[in-house]
């Protein structure tokens, strides 16, 4: 009997670093916090049994003033378009003020300039307790001055998902 389970590549999220549409190199915030989703991820046609994310991120020269707090969240969706908080995880505009009942799966606080984050890798299904049809991950920048490297080797914003075949 074959083996029924496989394991994909590391793929990068939809918009994430180096993506045709890259929701998170060289973004900085315009003087208030800002957020935007790596783009969503559809499980709806596989038959996933365990997911997971994988982020590093590198801040810019310029010195992070304000609350200087990266975080990162989960949303679900069960059609692919309302997602947790109402927030479009493919748009190119801030999402930030919906963010309220998102679920936050990483934070740094007292972000410096020029400094790499390596958030923990993010076990979807057991964070959850369930297999969500959609996901995106979305990162917030809470600061009124920094932003992130202009480089997108310089971030790694990768998924795997591992399937029955």
């Amino acid at each position: 009997m074959a083996n029924p389970f496989s394991i994909g590549s590391l793929t990068t999220l939809p918009r994430g670093a180096g993506a045709g549409t890259d929701n998170i190199t060289g973004k900085a915030s315009s003087g208030s916090k800002i957020a935007l989703g790596l783009g969503k991820v559809d499980w709806s046609s596989a038959v996933p049994y365990d997911g997971m994310v994988q982020m590093k991120v590198k801040t810019n020269a310029t010195t992070p003033t304000g609350n200087k707090i990266l975080s990162l969240y989960l949303i679900t969706s069960l059609d692919g378009t309302i997602f947790t908080d109402g927030i479009d995880p493919d748009s190119a505009s801030d999402q930030s003020s919906k963010i309220n009942q998102a679920l936050c799966v990483g934070v740094f606080t007292n972000i410096a300039a020029s400094t790499t984050y390596y958030f923990d890798t993010i076990d979807i299904p057991a964070i959850l307790g369930y297999i969500p049809l959609y996901w995106a991950i979305v990162w917030q920048l809470d600061v009124t001055a920094g932003g992130f490297s202009s480089t997108a080797g310089d971030h790694s914003t990768k998924s795997l998902q591992e399937s029955y075949a």
